[in-house]
């Protein structure tokens, strides 16, 4: 579990906003939050936004091939 904005290079600003850009589907990979005791199961094509500050993680990939693009 991790956060976006636990930055290991210190910036003047604090980052809002981070997400992942899902390119291919798979079998497990959902994202979880436990803040709100929720996941989000990812399909090709979704995009998911949240605050950088929100802890959240990955449940490891069963079957098929991880394929995202992850900003902050």
């Amino acid at each position: 579990m991790h956060r976006d904005d636990e930055a290991k290079d210190p910036t003047p600003y604090k980052k809002a906003w981070a997400g992942v850009i899902y390119l291919a589907d798979m079998a497990g990979g959902e994202l979880l939050y436990p803040t709100y005791n929720s996941y989000v199961v990812p399909r090709k094509g979704d995009m998911v936004i949240h605050s950088a500050s929100l802890p959240h993680a990955a449940v490891p990939v069963s079957s098929g091939n991880k394929r995202t693009i992850t900003y902050v």
